[in-house]
């Protein structure tokens, strides 16, 4: 949990969302972890580099991101995944505005995984779970 953080050293990635939120609701996880602070890294790559090294206690990141970076690496049995109290965040493909018919074969592409069970079966592949958005 959040708690078994207490004076632990943590890391996330400078800028991220994750991190903006640790900044504002410091009642979540800021408070537990040593010195109310953050290591914070160029890239998730480099803040799950020092956690496996155990350079850090714990990182702060996207739990999508999380296990697929620990499932390609064979690795997602040597870590503890903890699910917080954090607002959850929606993905998004970005497109010029101009770009309308790119948009609706990207949302009509999505929609067709959906329906057909493939986005599911891709993201069990990539993810360890179904992330089929709602």
């Amino acid at each position: 949990s959040f708690e078994q953080m207490q004076d632990k050293i943590l890391g996330a990635q400078n800028g991220s969302s994750g991190y903006d939120m640790f900044v504002r609701h410091p009642e979540i996880l800021k408070d537990y972890v040593k010195n109310q602070e953050a290591v914070l890294y160029a890239s998730f790559n480099e803040a799950l580099i020092d956690l496996k090294s155990g350079r850090t206690d714990g990182v702060l990141i996207d739990k999508v991101y999380a296990e697929y970076f620990l499932n390609i690496r064979d690795e997602l049995d040597n870590f503890n995944v903890i699910k917080g109290d954090f607002d959850g965040e929606d993905f998004a493909v970005g497109a010029r505005k101009n770009d309308e018919i790119l948009v609706g074969k990207v949302n009509d592409g999505i929609a067709e995984l959906v329906e057909n069970g493939k986005f599911k079966k891709i993201s069990e592949k990539w993810f360890g779970e179904d992330v089929t958005p709602e």
